[in-house]
C-alpha cells in the first residue's frame, strides 16, 4: 500500500458538517486523542484538573480577563467566586448577598473591561477584578430585568419589573437600555425620561393586544364614472383623453386608469 503524504495536516482540523469526500485532502472528518495546533497534528496529552471542586453548585460560568489574569467566575444562588487557576479561589459575593433561586438564571457579560452579573431578583452587580462585587451604579432601586447583556457601550435588559417591593409590575416584552458609557467605564444613567441621555425604555404598556387604528374611509368603492362631454369641434376624442392624462400626471393615455384611479366612460354618440 502506498504511503500518501498529507501537507499542512493541521490547517483545517476536524470538519464534521460536510461529506468526507468533499473535504480538502488535509481536512479530517473525525479524530480521536488528537488535537490540531499551530498547523500540525499532535497526540492529545489528556486532561488535567484546573480548578478545585466548587464551593457551591455553580449555575453560571463567565470567563473574564483582568489585571493580567484569566478569571473564571461562577455563581450559585447566593454566592459568587473567581478562579484564575493559579492562586486560591476568591469569594467575590457582595455585602448584600444575592437572594435568587435556582430558576432565577444569571446573565451578564463583560463591558468596557468590567464584569456585569444579574440574577433578575436583585440589583445587577459588577466586578473590576479585585475585592467584592457591588451594585451597578445609577441603577434604579425599584427596577429589575430578567436578562441583562452588554451591547457595545450600553447595557440592555429585557423582561422588566417596575415598582419592586410594592406593586411589582412586570412587563415581559419590555426592553430597557442604559446611557452610552465612556470607554473603560460603566453607564452613568438608566433614566429614560432624561432627554439629555441616550437611555431608553421600549414598550411602556403591558402585553395587551394592540388594535390598528384607521381614519375614516369611503366605504363604497367607485368603479366607474360617467362624464358628459360637449361634441368636439376641432379635436378628436383622443385629444380629450390626452388632456385627462395630463391632469392625472400621465403621458400615456393607456395609463389613464392606473394614474387616475377611476375609469372614464365615453358616450357612443361622440
Amino acid at each position: 500500500m502506498a504511503i500518501v503524504t498529507i501537507p499542512k495536516s493541521g490547517e483545517y482540523g476536524v470538519i464534521k458538517d460536510q461529506p468526507a469526500q468533499e473535504l480538502p485532502i488535509n481536512a479530517w472528518s473525525d479524530s480521536a486523542n488528537i488535537r490540531f495546533r499551530e498547523g500540525g497534528a499532535e497526540r492529545f496529552k489528556g486532561e488535567k484538573q484546573l480548578f478545585d471542586t466548587p464551593t457551591v453548585t455553580p449555575y453560571w460560568l463567565q470567563q473574564y480577563n483582568q489585571g493580567g489574569k484569566r478569571w473564571w467566575i461562577h455563581a450559585g444562588t447566593g454566592k459568587l467566586f473567581a478562579d484564575d487557576g493559579v492562586g486560591a479561589r476568591s469569594e467575590i459575593t457582595p455585602t448584600s448577598a444575592p437572594t435568587g433561586a435556582i430558576d432565577d438564571r444569571w446573565t451578564g457579560g463583560v463591558m468596557n473591561g468590567v464584569l456585569v452579573a444579574n440574577n433578575g431578583v436583585n440589583v445587577p452587580l459588577y466586578w473590576g477584578g479585585t475585592g467584592a462585587m457591588a451594585s451597578l451604579p445609577a441603577w434604579p432601586a425599584t427596577t429589575r430585568v430578567a436578562s441583562l447583556r452588554p451591547y457595545k457601550n450600553v447595557l440592555v435588559g429585557i423582561d422588566v419589573t417596575k415598582n419592586v417591593g410594592t406593586s411589582n409590575d412586570r412587563f415581559p416584552h419590555m426592553v430597557k437600555w442604559s446611557n452610552a458609557a465612556v470607554p473603560g467605564a460603566l453607564p452613568d444613567s438608566y433614566d429614560h425620561t432624561d432627554v439629555t441621555r441616550l437611555a431608553g425604555l421600549g414598550s411602556e404598556h403591558p402585553d395587551d393586544a394592540v388594535l390598528p387604528q384607521r381614519g375614516d374611509r369611503v366605504h363604497q368603492a367607485v368603479h366607474q364614472v360617467s362624464v358628459t362631454v360637449a361634441p368636439p369641434q376641432q379635436h378628436g376624442v383622443n385629444d380629450f383623453r390626452g388632456s385627462i392624462c395630463k391632469e392625472c400626471g400621465s403621458s400615456n393615455s393607456h395609463d389613464l386608469v392606473s394614474y387616475c384611479g377611476i375609469a372614464i366612460a365615453i358616450k357612443a354618440d361622440l
